[in-house]
């Protein structure tokens, strides 16, 4: 869990960074969650609302939606549903990254 955003001299590089770092907290906070593991003094979810909060706000929305993807996403899935959910990931990612 990260709770800087990354800043240097390279603005684009910066935001690929980021969206990474948000997708990563994403990752870790929602296999917590899915797997009903415990976040010990929301020290997760207090890392992670410190990043979010020092991103573009439209951004850090970009976490809500990737986090219920995540945490609901069903063991079988046909091919068109995943293509679908894949496409929509990837979607709300590549804004993510123009958002930061």
């Amino acid at each position: 869990m990260k709770d800087e955003p990354v800043r240097s001299n390279d603005a684009e590089r910066d935001n690929w960074t980021n969206a990474s770092v948000l997708l990563n907290n994403c990752f870790a906070i929602s296999n917590m969650q899915r797997h009903r593991i415990e976040d010990v003094d929301k020290r997760a979810a207090v890392r992670n609302q410190r990043f979010l909060s020092r991103v573009n706000p439209e951004a850090a929305r970009t976490f809500d939606y990737l986090n219920h993807l995540m945490v609901s996403l069903k063991e079988e899935i046909d091919e068109g549903e995943f293509r679908e959910q894949l496409k929509r990931y990837l979607e709300e990612f590549f804004h993510a990254v123009e958002l930061m």
